[in-house]
């Protein structure tokens, strides 16, 4: 069993040392940083003074840039970035966040005091301190491992449901490093789900009682619907040994993205309200106009690459462009367009394959795609490992079929996989990319992409298609998952 120091005192204070210590040197040396690439751009172009450099380093530029300096430390803080490891996408948030309020304020009050300070100077200080905030916390992280105080040594304990769900979640965030010791499953889970878990989670080990919990323990107690009795206990036991813990409630459906809680003296009631109301007009049409100048842009940029795939792909006689019919919002279906990448009889090609080889057939039926595929051609596979077949769906999007980010879009006879999820599925555009395309796309079981597409349209912000987008870029360049 691996020693849990990760929670301890001394650890607690290391990891909090280091993590101020590399945000300090973080926020002063994109100041730096900044300053040297505006006073070499000036040199470059040869103008004197043309960024109003002079009065920057003044009493008033310091105390403005040390308000914002401690500002960023303290908001960092009551993020509990400092106290508690929070997960990778989320403290990327609040440092753009951070960094963009700042760049706004230093605008405005550099005006208010007459203070000289050049734009692009502001600009770059705040894209700098941004891009070496997430550096350094990369470093931190490094630095943390390497003393052993990195590691979130784990046990959890529920039902096994959401026991399973957990594990998922917490073995997901590889920033985050947790480290789970065992699993307990509740009495109340039933018989037969200890198979079940072991199906999903072969290398956890799974006991029936859990050891005495100390203060240096982290417990993830995450019940299902059956085990609301037992949640009061544990949760007890676990308070009295001193030990950290976290509660995974059963709310699968459930958005809390953006939630704040309100509490009610002497009553046990939390109330749960979002920040933002995901579906409201203002999100909606801001989604819309994101998908419109994105498409656009890209189409711009993309343009004469797609023109080369056209005449690329015609050369084998065939259409440049291949349509299928898809399912869209509300149900409604509609042609979604690709670069064909097989061959112009790829129909008889696919019949002929399915009555000869079983295999084949099943492995079709079970995920509409064959890993090994005779139908596909040279420039066709090309073009699916490098999902530039892809791009023709950029005139989806400008049309209103489709969105940059969503479920992916699927045929008519894939809506019974679906089941009580299809609504889900169904209240918004499907994406060119998707929960699913950065989640190992094509090496996942249809049941699992089920899953992502429905957790992406219940969870939806314009963060996480922002975020879906970054991680787009990277699997794209890494090709897993691609056939």
């Amino acid at each position: 069993m691996i020693k849990n120091t990760t929670l301890n005192p001394p650890c607690q204070t290391k990891i909090k040392l280091v993590l101020i210590g590399l945000d300090c040197l973080a926020m002063l040396l994109s100041l730096v940083l900044a300053f040297l690439f505006v006073r070499i751009l000036s040199a470059l172009w040869g103008i004197e003074n043309v960024f109003y450099l002079d009065g920057l380093l003044t009493l008033k530029f310091l105390g403005l840039y040390t308000l914002f300096f401690l500002g960023g430390l303290s908001y960092f803080s009551q993020k509990e970035h400092y106290r508690l490891k929070s997960p990778w996408w989320q403290q990327v948030r609040h440092i753009l966040f951070f960094c963009t309020f700042s760049l706004v304020i230093t605008s405005f009050f550099s005006f208010m005091i007459n203070m000289s300070i050049g734009r692009l100077w502001v600009i770059m200080t705040w894209l700098m301190a941004f891009v070496c905030l997430l550096l350094f916390r990369w470093v931190a992280r490094g630095i943390l491992m390497r003393t052993g105080c990195w590691s979130i040594p784990t046990i959890l304990i529920g039902g096994i449901g959401n026991l399973i769900e957990a594990c998922y979640a917490l073995r997901s965030e590889n920033y985050l490093h947790y480290q789970i010791q065992y699993a307990v499953l509740l009495n109340e889970s039933g018989e037969g789900h200890e198979a079940l878990f072991h199906a999903s989670h072969p290398g956890i080990e799974i006991r029936e009682e859990h050891d005495a919990f100390s203060p240096h323990d982290y417990v993830v107690i995450c019940p299902d619907d059956r085990n609301q009795l037992s949640l009061r206990n544990i949760t007890l036991e676990v308070q009295k040994a001193g030990a950290h813990f976290a509660i995974i409630p059963p709310l699968e459906g459930v958005s809390l993205f953006d939630f704040h809680a309100s509490k009610f003296f002497g009553y046990g009631i939390t109330l749960l309200e979002p920040s933002v109301i995901l579906g409201g007009p203002f999100m909606r049409f801001f989604k819309l106009l994101m998908d419109k100048i994105g498409a656009l842009v890209a189409l711009i940029l993309f343009s004469p690459l797609m023109v080369f795939l056209c005449w690329k792909v015609r050369q084998d006689g065939g259409p440049a462009f291949y349509g299928q019919m898809r399912v869209g919002k509300d149900g409604k279906l509609f042609k979604c367009w690709k670069f064909r990448s097989m061959a112009a009889n790829a129909d008889e090609l696919l019949k002929e394959l399915l009555d000869s080889d079983p295999a084949a057939r099943e492995e079709y039926e079970r995920d509409f795609k064959l890993k090994k595929d005779p139908r596909i051609t040279k420039i066709g596979e090309i073009l699916r490992k490098t999902s530039l077949d892809e791009l023709p769906q950029l005139f989806n999007v400008l049309r209103g079929d489709m969105s940059l980010v969503g479920p992916h879009p699927i045929v008519e006879d894939e809506k019974k996989y679906y089941k009580e999820r299809l609504m889900h599925y169904m209240s918004v555009k499907p994406g060119m990319s998707g929960l699913w395309q950065v989640s190992g796309r094509n090496d996942l079981t249809y049941a699992q992409r089920v899953y992502l597409d429905s957790w992406y349209v219940e969870h939806w912000s314009i963060w996480s298609d922002l975020v879906i987008i970054i991680k787009t870029v990277f699997v794209l360049l890494q090709r897993r998952g691609a056939y």
